[in-house]
């Protein structure tokens, strides 16, 4: 299939997977472990030990963005490298491929990840718009879709056009005990796809982090137009500043979920966020103050 010269400014060569009546299934996904849980620094493990990606922040003269890196055993593109450069207004900017050799690949990221049915959507609903690519791997489209927050097990979903699930990004579980990682994880359910593996980590930290950053604008405006909680208002900077550091620390960047209020990372909870970092301040210093009237 020949890639759309409208949006590649330069061809990258397809992968040569094996034949479909050849191909031995394996039975464990590709699960990758979001070890630290942020959009800017992170290392993607593999359960079953066949590789990881990390993610680390870039910036060279007034370009800044994302570096991603991956070393995937079953994937053909593991010594490739993907640039993503964040552009001054939210779902700008320009995502680049290259192999040791040369830059292979860099398009704009307005037409790489396009908002499916612009038309539908508000400044309210566009952070958790569907946003469809044709893949720079093998030519095809697909989508990544967005789950409401009680979704935990499939926030961001990637489908193929017949919507066949290719992947998906899911949240860490409410009371699910503390392992070495943020608990959430980039799951790539078939062996035949993992060579999209790259690039399906590429375009999910897009889309979040757009997320995030049209959260934030909303947030500010609503900030601007005086739409902010009374009670928030009245407590002291320091306090609320305190008690998100905390929250920050103890969620590791992950999203909303039932029992946890959003991270400062995901601004449609913003508000929710200040509300109860500032309820959690409360508490904690009323149970130091009964631990110094008892001592």
């Amino acid at each position: 299939m020949t890639l759309p010269t409208s949006i590649f400014s330069c061809p990258i060569p397809l992968p040569r997977t094996p034949l479909e009546d050849i191909i031995t299934v394996h039975p464990i996904p590709l699960i990758l472990e979001d070890m630290q849980g942020s959009l800017q620094r992170t290392r993607l493990q593999d359960c079953d030990g066949r590789g990881y990606f990390s993610i680390s922040p870039w910036q060279q003269d007034q370009y800044r963005g994302i570096r991603i890196k991956g070393d995937i055993q079953c994937s053909p593109f593991g010594n490739r490298v993907v640039f993503v450069e964040w552009g001054d207004e939210t779902g700008q900017g320009t995502v680049s491929v290259e192999n040791p050799a040369k830059l292979e690949l860099e398009v704009d990221l307005a037409q790489y990840l396009p908002v499916v049915n612009p038309e539908k959507h508000t400044p309210q609903t566009i952070a958790t718009a569907s946003r469809r690519f044709t893949s720079f791997l093998d030519g095809n489209e697909y989508t990544w879709i967005y789950h409401p927050p009680e979704n935990l097990e499939m926030q961001w979903e990637c489908v193929d056009l017949a919507g066949e699930t290719i992947a998906y990004y899911s949240l860490k579980i409410p009371n699910e005990p503390e392992y070495m990682s943020s608990g959430c994880s980039l799951t790539v359910i078939n062996q035949k796809h993992d060579f999209l593996a790259l690039e399906m980590v590429t375009t999910c930290w897009i889309v979040r982090t757009f997320q995030k950053r049209f959260n934030e604008a909303a947030q500010a405006a609503r900030e601007a137009n005086g739409e902010v909680d009374q009670e928030s208002e009245s407590d002291s900077d320091s306090v609320i500043a305190r008690a998100r550091v905390a929250w920050e620390n103890r969620w590791a960047d992950c999203e909303s979920s039932d029992e946890s209020p959003p991270s400062s990372e995901e601004g449609d909870g913003g508000d929710a966020l200040s509300e109860r970092s500032t309820t959690s301040s409360r508490d904690e210093i009323s149970r130091g103050q009964e631990q110094e009237e008892v001592s």
